[in-house]
């Protein structure tokens, strides 16, 4: 449509003999794919697998026989999929899990009955959930862990008992942690004080003045200790439609 279109390959996954790519493409392993394909390992040919994602590919994890597939799409294995699905290893058909993120998938990583997700939504698996979660890998519910991680996720590993994370944040797990950090899988809300989550450590908002407001409102925060502070204005549907402070250094106080 007069744009320039430049093709790249954001994820890869290997499973037996077949490697998975996911990117931004209309073309690979000399065939048609929109995003997402199967290749052969060995010649690297694309397989009759097509699950024909609408938008970039940035995340794949495979265990099993399903493939999980994140990114900015909204359609993909010929289901209306937002940023997450889980497709048939074999088919290539998005089967009925649906975690329905809120904004794009960046990472993913599979282990036993779980799927580790990060990126920049904000509610995933039915609840909310800042930027990073664990989903029932035969629900799609969002389970109770919650690092709640002030940023984007960009990356995720699994190893044992520790997820390592890697991303745009400052805070995660209820601890200030620059950019990486790990994670204990058994970790919850509950291993968290009162007062030193980042919900609540970090941030005490009040209401709005005026509301409802027409043009404009004024927001205050009150901080126990100097912060970095991230501060966004989402819409009923979870969607980011203002981005206020994004990290900024803030003094203790109102």
């Amino acid at each position: 449509t007069g744009g320039t279109f430049f093709p790249s390959v954001y994820a890869l996954a290997v499973s037996g003999s077949t490697v998975y790519a996911g990117g931004y493409f209309r073309t690979i392993g000399g065939q048609a794919r929109s995003n997402i394909a199967a290749l052969d390992a060995t010649t690297g040919a694309a397989t009759a697998w097509n699950p024909n994602a609408n938008d970039w590919v940035f995340a794949l994890a495979v265990s099993g026989s399903m493939v999980y597939a994140g990114g900015g799409f909204t359609s993909i294995g010929g289901q209306a999929r937002n940023y997450i699905a889980a497709l048939d290893a074999t088919m290539g058909s998005a089967t009925a899990w649906n975690p329905n993120a809120s904004s794009t998938v960046s990472a993913l990583a599979a282990s036993g009955s779980t799927v580790y997700a990060g990126g920049g939504f904000t509610s995933i698996g039915g609840q909310m959930r800042s930027y990073i979660a664990a989903l029932d890998t035969s629900t799609g519910a969002a389970t109770a862990w919650n690092p709640n991680a002030t940023s984007t996720v960009y990356a995720l590993a699994v190893s044992g008992d520790t997820v390592h994370a890697g991303g745009y944040f400052r805070w995660i797990g209820g601890q200030p942690q620059s950019y990486i950090a790990a994670l204990s899988r058994s970790w919850t809300d509950a291993d968290v004080g009162v007062g030193d989550s980042p919900a609540s450590a970090i941030l005490s908002l009040a209401q709005s003045a005026p509301n409802p407001a027409r043009s404009s409102t004024v927001l205050r925060f009150t901080l126990p200790a100097a912060q970095p502070v991230t501060l966004a204005v989402h819409d009923l549907q979870g969607r980011r439609v203002a981005s206020l402070l994004d990290r900024a250094l803030r003094p203790a106080g109102t």
